[in-house]
This record gives C-alpha cells, structure tokens and sequence, in this order.
C-alpha cells in the first residue's frame, strides 16, 4: 500500500528555527509511515494554499491507494474569503475524482468547507483542528514533538476506520 500527503509546510515538516528552510528530521508523514509499516509520499509544499498547482501528483496516481490532502493554513493567514477557499478545493479535489482520499482539516475557520467536499466527494475527512498539537513558537508550525502527537492521532483515526 502506498499514500500521497498534499499540504503545506506542516506536512513538509519546517523546523521554524532554521533560518535556511530545514524540515526536522521525522515530520509526521514519516512517522505515519513507519507506525502503519506502509510507503507514504510526502509532497507538501512550503506556502502551499488551496491554489497551489498539485497536477504533479495527478500523474503519479496509478501509484498511489490513497491520498491525504491537509490544505488551507496559508489561506487562513492569507485572508483568504472562505468562499474563495471552497472553491479552489473543490477544483483540487475533481482534478483526483475516483481515486481514494482522505481530507484532513486543520483549521476550525474551515470545518464548514471540508465538510461540504467530504459530502460532495464522498471521501472522510478528519477533523485535526479538535486535536490538541504541540506548535513551535511561531504558533503555526508543529513542533517536533507536534509532528508525533499529529502522527499518532492520524493513526488512530486511520486504523478505527
């Protein structure tokens, strides 16, 4: 079994103590992997927001079982309208029709949004904004110990289901 994560720099894992953009060494999508024992992909992407250009990964499908899609930090902080932010997800989310996702949410502002493309798409979505996340000390990025919390709460919810 393989997963894709799509996100931003939490998925990337930023270390926000580097003044070099570094990632720490296990962000949460390693972690996920090696406590479901399964290949996971990680391809976030440092600022993404619900605009950004995923097409990428649509070519690499046939390889892929599952994909984890956690968009919408960036335009939160952007000020993004929550209408503008519905509809760039919901062109993301048609460009990987028929194939099986998981939508994560981040953001408490966006639950009303994810809820609407789980609806529409059929696909589950966790709501992680409940979870209690350790975050560096900007308050945006997860921590190391952020990044395990997340992991783990991410595998409970994968294997109840």
């Amino acid at each position: 079994m393989r997963y894709f994560c799509i996100g931003d720099s939490n998925t990337v894992g930023f270390d926000p103590r580097s003044f070099l953009g570094e990632t720490y060494e296990y962000p949460w999508p390693k972690i996920l992997s090696e406590m479901l024992e399964i290949e996971i992909v990680n391809e976030g992407i440092h600022g993404a927001d619900s605009k950004t250009d995923f097409s990428f990964v649509k070519n690499r499908m046939d390889e892929t079982d599952v994909l984890i899609i956690m968009i919408g930090t960036n335009d939160i902080l952007k000020k993004i309208p929550l209408d503008r932010i519905e509809k760039q997800l919901d062109l993301l989310l048609s460009n990987f029709l028929r194939k099986s996702c998981l939508l994560v949410c981040l953001e408490k502002s966006l639950v009303t949004v994810y809820k609407r493309m789980s609806k529409k798409y059929e696909y589950p979505c966790i709501f992680a904004n409940e979870w209690v996340i350790d975050k560096s000390f900007d308050g945006i990025h997860f921590s190391e110990d952020g990044h395990k919390e997340f992991a783990y709460q991410l595998y409970l919810k994968i294997v109840s289901e």
